[in-house]
């Protein structure tokens, strides 16, 4: 690759042969020859520099656990290149460089000098990056470059391909989560509903409720309608939706972002106590993950999923909240922003038995929705635990997540029986 230091050393090469031409003048000669021979150096020594080297790269990561694949962000990833000389003459003055987008965004290019390196010798090259993001990233490849002796002439030679990294999401260690711990705890103990193999009792007759349970010989004891209740064990599974389609932020301070470092922490807390999870979100629609085989989709297999996310994608939450079961817990992080998925909550907060929300405030919302807002404090009335979470704020957030359990709704005071069918709505 010729430079602008060597298109201005021709033109005046040539220029002094014309001007010899002209004037006969010999040290005219003598200074275009010497400049002739230092363009004619400058374009063989870089091709002779960067030819014959070979390179290997490797790319350290952090070990692995049953929970944790990693290397997740703020893990440390220590990035190995080996360049040989494959000559049989010395190599002076090169460089050797690639882009790491692993790194922050002002550190990608891990660029290297090499003074000299012998015939047949090796030099050994080594980085340590901390993951600066979540997501698939691609090292670029190797590049050995010689503009020596005196960078008229630029040579660029690519000695690796490049090579995918993939970061998972950082996942805060929980030390407890009172919603997952309120649900397990009441998970033993059996729960009535129309729906189930074992009556255990009856209840008065709601409108709505299927007549083919009506329990007859208590309803001619009592004198008014009663119906059989089943028992029915909970199911211990916890929700987690979030929103991938709107996203409010920039860099690595984005709600989706957010989202997802809530979402993985609060799973991971789940998983470890021998729980299960559903997870409604970006590429993933209600898949569960557990710790056996029979929970689904296996842990790592799930933090993948969620460290190949990509904004846009997915359902939003208002329609992820109208698939769940009635009767389950759930855990919603929303934009204080999203007045859409805000009043889908409230509408369907009383289907589920327990509900935290995590708003995200402060991620380039406007300055009336940045605080707590008519939908924010309607959320609240409906006995729902809210939380807010802003930007650079992540772990005090958690720490109150650790202690909200969300409110047990009495579903039949709202008029929603305990099979999920609301009270009114035809059979």
């Amino acid at each position: 690759m010729i430079t602008a230091k060597a298109t201005g050393f021709i033109s005046v090469a040539i220029l002094l042969f014309l001007v010899g031409r002209v004037t006969l003048v010999g040290w005219v000669y003598l200074v275009d020859a010497v400049l002739w021979g230092i363009i004619i150096l400058s374009f063989l020594v870089p091709w002779l520099g960067a030819a014959f080297l070979e390179a290997q790269r490797r790319v350290d990561r952090p070990k692995s656990g049953a929970l944790h694949p990693g290397p997740a962000e703020g893990d440390l990833l220590h990035i190995d290149v080996s360049v040989r000389n494959r000559a049989f003459f010395p190599r002076f003055l090169f460089n050797v460089y690639y882009d790491c987008p692993v790194a922050a965004p002002d550190s990608r290019l891990k660029r290297f000098f090499i003074a000299q390196m012998p015939a047949w010798g090796q030099v050994n090259l080594s980085a340590t990056v901390t993951a600066y993001q979540r997501g698939l990233h691609h090292l670029g490849p190797v590049t050995v470059e010689s503009s020596a002796p005196f960078g008229l002439f630029r040579r660029r030679v690519y000695r690796t391909a490049s090579e995918p990294v993939l970061v998972y999401p950082m996942v805060h260690p929980l030390r407890r989560l009172a919603l997952v711990e309120a649900r397990y705890g009441e998970s033993v103990q059996p729960r009535k509903s129309l729906a189930g193999m074992d009556p255990v009792g009856s209840r008065h007759y709601f409108p709505g409720d299927p007549r083919r349970y009506i329990h007859w010989r208590n309803t001619a004891k009592m004198g008014r309608p009663m119906v059989k209740e089943f028992e029915d064990a909970k199911d211990p599974t916890l929700d987690i939706i979030f929103d991938a389609i709107q996203v409010e932020g920039e860099g690595k301070d984005t709600t989706l972002e957010y989202s997802i470092k809530i979402a993985a922490s609060a799973a991971d807390y789940a998983i470890r106590n021998q729980g299960t999870v559903r997870v409604w979100g970006g590429n993933l629609r209600g898949e569960t993950a557990g710790v056996s085989e029979g929970d689904g989709m296996s842990w790592p297999a799930l933090l993948r999923q969620m460290s190949l996310m990509q904004a846009g994608e997915g359902w939003g939450i208002a329609e992820s909240l109208s698939r769940l079961p009635p009767g389950c817990s759930a855990l919603v992080i929303v934009s204080s922003d999203d007045q859409e998925a805000i009043q889908a909550l409230i509408r369907e907060a009383p289907r589920l038995e327990r509900l935290v929300v995590v708003a995200l405030a402060g991620f380039g919302e406007t300055e009336a929705t940045e605080t707590r807002g008519s939908g924010l404090s309607a959320l609240e009335r409906s006995r729902v635990s809210v939380l807010l979470c802003r930007p650079h704020r992540l772990p005090d957030a958690l720490e109150s997540l650790e202690r909200l359990g969300g409110l047990s709704f009495d579903r039949s005071a709202a008029g929603i029986p305990t099979n999920g069918t609301p009270t009114g709505a035809a059979e």
